[in-house]
């Protein structure tokens, strides 16, 4: 990894002494300090060309002013870091995060992981509402190793709360009985259950499972009334995609999901669903159905959190496993491999067709096993099976993300009056999307922290 070397300009010692005070970048810039990062490459999140040789001037945790370094004079006193021959980008957005508060002190390693790991925000979709807002109250705090925390309030119908998992986000609560994870019913007052969920700390509605087109409805109406996001499964079961699409959703979650379109009708509960009750072969993502559906995405700004690698690392292998375990004339030859063809095919079509992508992970991060996080192999496969350049996967994970919050006026992106969440990279990750794992320094709100590999403590 490259170092950074910065030097005292001898020339203008008094004019720089006055000016700027210059620092080596390994170190912590002291709190309240105007910093000044020059002659960097900065890739803006944007998807536009990276722009060289820039100045970025942090004050007060916002980029205060970018210029081509030398058009105009630092500020005096300011704190130098000479990132010559270094890139920066936005700090990254895993849309598609969990927090399960299973070990407080787990939770924080996990957490310093994420932010070390070029992580600033994240997007949970549903966990115990308790512990979320605990943690995203602390992480606002950017002298905190935790990356933003901005979660949501998971809402299904009663039938699915007798899932396993339903236990560890109920914080002692009856299941479906908690603001932030609610059992929706006929008789379901849905302005009280929002405006709860919108008390609790929650930034989005997620809709889950078992919840009829009518329903999805009113909830979106509600919940965008009261200035919530609303995030879905791409299918709600008995809800299709093209329910939820229609409802106005924000954000649907699970590019594989949407081959559940071409059934006839979808079971009532979600647990009566199948991937193996679709038809594989004679589905196609360049079918008159999937183009309009992508279209009317399209029209109505609905965003693609296309969580490649849940499908990639865990639903396939799953799949191979369960196929192993049945017998030979009840097998599906090939099934694995048309769901894995599908979820990128469906991706692939989504962005020609201009589906903003939102890049989600729903894949837990393991310190003691892996030296990034997982956004960053999501980042690699929208690349490498789904058609992105490499600067287009990083706006996946940097202003779309930010758009999916609905916090794109302050994050997201490199731009003068924006906080300054950013990542600093020994290489050029537009050349190569694995280069965005060449951290030198994470920056939270011009908070400064040196790229350290985090590992687990053992228990």
């Amino acid at each position: 990894m490259k170092s950074i070397f910065i030097k005292f300009n001898f020339i203008l010692t008094l004019a720089a002494a006055l000016l700027a005070t210059t620092i080596n970048a390994q170190s912590i810039v002291p709190p309240g300090e105007i910093l000044a990062l020059t002659n960097v490459t900065v890739i803006d999140g944007n998807s536009g060309r990276p722009k060289p040789n820039m100045t970025l001037v942090i004050s007060r945790e916002r980029i205060a002013e970018m210029f081509s370094t030398g058009k105009k004079r630092l500020p005096a006193g300011a704190t130098v870091m000479d990132l010559s021959g270094q890139y920066i980008m936005p700090g990254l957005i895993d849309s598609h995060y969990h927090f399960i508060p299973y070990n407080k002190a787990k939770e924080e390693v996990i957490a310093r992981f994420a932010l070390l790991g070029g992580i600033t925000s994240v997007r949970d979709m549903a966990g115990d509402g308790i512990s979320l807002a605990e943690l995203a109250n602390a992480a606002r705090d950017n002298n905190v190793q935790s990356p933003r925390i901005y979660f949501s309030a998971l809402m299904a119908g009663s039938t699915w709360f007798v899932d396993a998992r339903v236990a560890m986000m109920m914080h002692g609560k009856p299941a479906g009985q908690a603001a932030w994870a609610r059992a929706v019913k006929p008789d379901t007052d849905i302005v009280k259950a929002v405006t709860e969920a919108k008390a609790a700390g929650a930034t989005g509605i997620k809709l889950y499972a078992d919840l009829p087109p009518d329903v999805v409805t009113k909830i979106t109406k509600e919940a965008h009334r009261q200035g919530l996001k609303v995030w879905s499964h791409a299918t709600i079961f008995p809800s299709k995609p093209s329910d939820a699409i229609k409802a106005g959703v924000d954000v649907i979650s699970h590019s594989v999901m949407m081959a559940f379109e071409f059934q006839d009708k979808l079971p009532e509960i979600s647990d009566k669903s199948s991937y193996r009750n679709i038809n594989w072969k004679s589905i196609s993502v360049d079918s008159p159905t999937i183009t309009a559906l992508l279209r009317q995405m399209r029209k109505q700004g609905t965003m693609l959190d296309d969580v490649i690698i849940h499908t990639n690392m865990r639903q396939i292998p799953g799949i191979v496993k369960a196929e192993a375990a049945l017998p030979e004339e009840k097998r599906l030859p090939g099934y694995a491999n048309y769901v894995e063809s599908w979820t990128y095919g469906i991706t692939r079509r989504a962005h020609e067709l201009g589906i903003p992508l939102v890049a989600g992970t729903d894949f837990s991060e393991h310190p003691e096993s892996q030296d990034f996080p997982n956004i960053h192999t999501e980042m690699e496969l929208l690349v490498a099976k789904c058609g992105l350049t490499p600067i287009e996967a990083i706006t996946t994970a940097t202003r779309n993300g930010a758009m999916a919050l609905g916090i794109e006026k302050s994050y997201g992106t490199i731009a003068r009056g924006k906080i300054a969440d950013l990542v600093i990279l020994s290489a050029d990750p537009g050349a190569n999307i694995q280069n965005t794992t060449k951290i030198l320094y994470v920056i939270k709100g011009g908070k400064v922290y040196k790229r350290e590999k985090v590992v687990m403590p053992a228990t």
